[in-house]
């Protein structure tokens, strides 16, 4: 199961065009076998979850007296469990806005890297330019900035590079969700272990009965999606930085070339 963030494009465009093709059949393979487990694993948490919530049900009914629980706590945690879905809401969108932003840059970074191999190969052609050696200093100056994609089959590389990137984040997103899922049903099984045995032995319990009517596994389950937002932020905008750098230094050389 992939547990890291996505490749990086330049690093996806510095393969070969077998090697790309191969790494999106194998991601695309992965991300398949994550959604059939991802669909087993909800499935089998959420019987769990009903198993147990159908005990308590059952072992409650007899303590009709233990459904008054403490207000104070259950306000709270409902507003902690709401402040938390804002939260999530906001990087959902801050990680769409980002992740636009990248492609616009990488673009922008991939235009000028046309226009310099371009005006490289002028130069070349061009004795009354510059000089070969002056071009071969040029390339020297622009090399660190341009990723090693060949001309050939660009598009190819280009379109193949961003289906790999998509399938990585789906991939990455499935395995997210098989955690939370297995995690759930882990949970669910555990507290009601845990509550029944308590009501066997006290008929009156109120704080487990809170318990019970919490709100907390889905806060953890907000805490852990917005955990999982915030590192897809962070790793776009480190993205973003990276190609804006490496445009900016491509267009440094292209005013040079010009002046």
């Amino acid at each position: 199961m992939k547990t890291y963030q996505t490749t990086p494009r330049d690093e996806l465009l510095g393969m070969g065009k077998v090697a790309l093709g191969s790494q999106l059949q194998s991601c695309l393979r992965k991300r398949d076998e994550l959604q059939r487990q991802k669909d087993y694993e909800i499935t089998a948490s959420e019987a769990r979850v009903r198993e147990m919530q159908g005990q308590l049900t059952a072992m409650s009914s007899s303590f009709g007296e233990l459904k008054n629980t403490t207000k104070q706590n259950r306000a709270e945690l409902q507003d902690q469990k709401a402040a938390l879905v804002k939260e999530v809401d906001t990087l959902e969108r801050d990680v769409d806005e980002t992740r636009k932003q990248y492609n616009a840059q990488f673009k922008e970074w991939y235009d000028a890297k046309d226009a310099m191999s371009k005006q490289l190969a002028a130069l070349s052609r061009c004795k009354a330019c510059a000089t070969m050696s002056e071009v071969v200093v040029l390339r020297q100056l622009t090399a660190a900035a341009t990723s090693p994609v060949r001309d050939r089959d660009r598009d190819y590389m280009f379109d193949t590079a961003a289906k790999v990137e998509d399938c990585e984040t789906v991939a990455i997103a499935l395995a997210d969700e098989i955690s939370a899922a297995q995690a759930r049903s882990r949970q669910a099984t555990d507290e009601a272990v845990g509550k029944i045995e308590a009501m066997k032995r006290a008929a009156v319990d109120q704080q487990r009965l809170g318990v019970l009517m919490s709100v907390k596994p889905q806060i953890e389950a907000l805490e852990h999606t917005k955990a999982a937002l915030t590192r897809t932020l962070e790793n776009w905008k480190s993205k973003y930085d990276s190609c804006k750098t490496a445009t900016d230094d491509l267009v440094s050389s292209l005013n040079k070339l010009d002046a």
